[in-house]
């Protein structure tokens, strides 16, 4: 689908352009003056593709796993970014640094994961926390 391949060239292209700011701001930027603009910027650019698929009244199959498969790519590559020198915890800890200072990440992680799971998953996954 047109639609699919646009929106992750898109994200991709994204994603390519925080990496360079992330490489050159990194050697100049105190730590946390550093990591709250990349926060900035990764809340941007996951706001502009988490506002269509909260909108949607209805998500295929297809679609769903589509969503999944960028999302989670998306955060993945965007945590990388977060990385310190005494980062620790492997990509649970960067999630953790990088969602104190993106707001959206938490979301977006989330919404990649539901989009794999039925709605008695979700429903056990509420009552359980």
């Amino acid at each position: 689908v047109s639609e699919w391949d646009d929106a992750e060239t898109a994200l991709k292209a994204a994603i390519h352009h925080l990496r360079h700011l992330s490489q050159a701001w990194k050697k100049v930027l105190s730590r946390n003056v550093y990591h709250i603009a990349m926060g900035n910027l990764v809340d941007t650019v996951f706001v502009l593709f988490l506002e269509p698929v909260m909108k949607a009244f209805e998500i295929s199959d297809p679609a769903s796993r589509f969503v999944h498969y960028l999302f989670l790519e998306a955060v993945k590559s965007s945590a990388e970014w977060f990385r310190t020198d005494d980062s620790s915890g492997g990509a649970e800890g960067l999630f953790k640094v990088a969602a104190t200072h993106a707001v959206e990440f938490e979301k977006l992680k989330a919404v990649g994961q539901f989009m794999l799971m039925r709605l008695d998953d979700i429903q056990r996954g509420l009552e359980e926390g």
